[in-house]
């Protein structure tokens, strides 16, 4: 069985399509995989075991020029030309992306769509099961969740001294994210002045915090002034973030890449919701706590998968006390001194 996955898109919702690769090795544990990905997402589904990796360049397809879109839609049907496939998936309802794999031959092609009955992703379902479901052509209770692929990237000799010093007492922050090449979308974001406050918790009660983040992401610096923290902000790549997020005591973020992340590592995570839905985005687990903001707000949620209603002051998020997530990460995972304990048995052990 030859498939090829046509999902582009941030980060996390690459990650959250994951589970797709073992729905296929649940019908042939044998199949030919290529995940048409883009540049950005690459190295995480070169980490597949036996999936191969079709990167483009998702800034040249989605906000460039006409000729530059055309070029990157061109180049990608070149190296497509003639391959054949048993079954194409397209992770999208949007039939532009589609035609990404147009000289590709198939047997059959699926992809969300509101005209074939129940194949447009269900509102409130996880999206993890929905790109199953895609596989699977399955609806229903028997409809099982599958977990995504584990993945163990093996972490540079710089990084390895580094996650040695973390340990378990460490608390891993993103206060960034929620970027992606089509745009920044700042009302998924707890607010900075909270990730500050929550860190200034944290601290009090005797963890160590943790900075993570992108480049793009050196703005939230400004707001953990004069409080001791071990900066990782540009200085990891997705696969480092995943080993970093295994060697804390747990993740707080918002919803994000880092967040899909932390679920991808198996990490400890306390997920900080607002204007999105979590069910969509969490998966079922012991590992996970959610708390989700602005619980007596009518308009909760307003993102509708494009757009969200307008709103200046992000009341959702801005009603998750500091406090309330410091209680959440200690019901997660208990308190520093019994982390470190672990984080020391650990190392013994190793």
């Amino acid at each position: 069985m030859k498939v090829l996955i046509v999902k582009l898109g941030a980060i996390g919702d690459v990650i959250m399509a994951m589970p797709m690769v073992g729905a296929i090795r649940r019908r042939d544990p044998r199949a030919q995989i290529v995940w048409m990905c883009g540049e950005a997402a690459a190295p995480l589904i070169a980490m597949l075991d036996g999936v191969e990796t079709l990167a483009i360049s998702e800034s040249a397809l989605l906000g460039g020029s006409l000729a530059r879109k055309i070029r990157a839609v061109c180049s990608v049907w070149r190296r497509l030309l003639g391959r054949r496939f048993d079954l194409i998936i397209t992770g999208y309802s949007d039939w532009r992306y589609r035609l990404l794999s147009l000289t590709a031959r198939a047997r059959e092609r699926r992809g969300f769509d509101r005209g074939r009955g129940r194949w447009w992703p269900t509102p409130g379902r996880y999206h993890g099961d929905e790109y199953v479901r895609l596989v699977l052509n399955r609806d229903g209770p028997e409809g099982a969740p599958i977990e995504p692929p584990r993945i163990d990237p093996a972490p540079p000799p710089e990084l390895r001294s580094l996650l040695a010093g973390l340990g378990r007492d460490a608390i891993a922050l993103a206060p960034g994210g929620a970027r992606n090449a089509l745009g920044d979308s700042p009302l998924r974001r707890w607010p900075l002045a909270s990730y500050a406050l929550l860190g200034a918790e944290l601290a009090r009660r005797g963890w160590r915090i943790a900075l993570t983040g992108a480049p793009s992401d050196g703005w939230t610096r400004a707001g953990f002034k004069g409080l001791p923290v071990v900066d990782l902000i540009g200085k990891t790549t997705l696969l480092d973030l995943i080993s970093v997020y295994r060697a804390c005591g747990a993740v707080v973020t918002h919803d994000s890449g880092p967040l899909h992340l932390a679920i991808l590592a198996g990490a400890p995570t306390v997920a900080l919701f607002g204007p999105t839905l979590p069910s969509e985005k969490v998966p079922r687990g012991e590992r996970i706590r959610v708390i989700h903001g602005g619980a007596g707000l009518p308009c909760r949620p307003c993102y509708d998968g494009r757009t969200y209603a307008p709103c200046r002051d992000n009341r959702c998020l801005g009603e998750i006390a500091p406090a309330m997530v410091a209680d959440a990460v200690e019901e997660l995972i208990g308190g520093p001194r019994e982390q470190a304990r672990q984080s020391a048995g650990g190392a013994r052990a190793e």
